[in-house]
């Protein structure tokens, strides 16, 4: 696992983006709205960061303090997912919030998908 300060001294242009105070994002408010606790990095990412996109290619989703429940509401409802799992897809696959299903955490400008299990 790659901690965001790896991913900053691999990327030193993003430092410049990096909320220096933080963010205040209400944890509980989301993984309660949720249903379930998100990576600890990913955490410790979204407090430094607002939502992140690395070289015009790739767009990491973090919440804003304040939107937390909508945040989460939008990561439960991933309409593009659910359509590949109703058409057999996915592989094994499942969408969130069956158990071990995915939740979106970023996307490519080519359309790709990024999932945590």
């Amino acid at each position: 696992m790659v901690r965001f300060q790896e991913l900053e001294t691999a990327l030193p242009s993003m430092v410049q983006w990096r909320v220096k105070e933080g963010r205040s994002i209400d944890w509980c408010v989301l993984e309660k709205a949720l249903g379930t606790v998100l990576p600890s990095d990913f955490r410790s990412l979204a407090e430094a960061y607002p939502t992140l996109v690395i070289d015009d290619f790739l767009m990491v989703s973090v919440p804003r303090p304040g939107t937390e429940a909508s945040w989460a509401a939008e990561s439960r409802e991933d309409e593009i997912l659910q359509d590949l799992y109703e058409m057999g897809d996915t592989e094994h696959y499942v969408p969130y919030p069956e158990s071990g299903g995915l939740i979106s955490w970023a996307e490519s400008n080519a359309g790709d998908c990024f999932y945590w299990v």
